[in-house]
């Protein structure tokens, strides 16, 4: 079995983000995902987004130069990659958490990533990946 390769990310946002915005940016990337065979979640937060995808390297890289080149947002910045033999959100062409909605452990561990100007210790991602995991069941989907 090959391997699965996933990038998070952070970025913030270039101005006030609607759920408009959030919801086109759904939108296309669950379209462009299934097509692709990416998979992951889009986190949220005060004006930031975090992100993970997962699926084959190429595929994964592709999509994250084309969202490094989106407009609606600055600042791009890897925190992660890594492979693992399996996904962590093999049914989420693209998975989404309103901020509402995301438990007090999930807002801790967001805001202690988008604090975060390098990649992510091995310790920290694995925190991180744990509660990511936690959410497979709490999704806006």
């Amino acid at each position: 079995m090959d391997s699965i390769f996933h990038l998070l990310y952070s970025s913030t946002a270039n101005g006030f983000i609607t759920d408009k915005m959030i919801q086109d940016i759904l939108v296309v990337s669950r379209k462009n995902n299934e097509s692709c065979g990416i998979t992951g979640l889009l986190l949220c937060r005060t004006g930031h987004f975090v992100q993970l995808l997962e699926g084959d390297k190429t595929s994964v890289r592709r999509t994250f130069q084309k969202i490094e080149s989106d407009r609606r947002h600055v600042e791009t910045k890897i925190l992660a990659e890594f492979d693992s033999e399996s996904r962590i959100f093999p049914a989420w062409q693209m998975g989404f958490i309103e901020e509402k909605n995301q438990s007090a452990l999930l807002s801790k561990t967001l805001n202690s990533i988008l604090g975060s100007p390098i990649l992510l210790a091995d310790d920290m991602r694995s925190q991180v990946l744990q509660v990511l995991r936690s959410v497979t069941n709490t999704t806006d989907k």
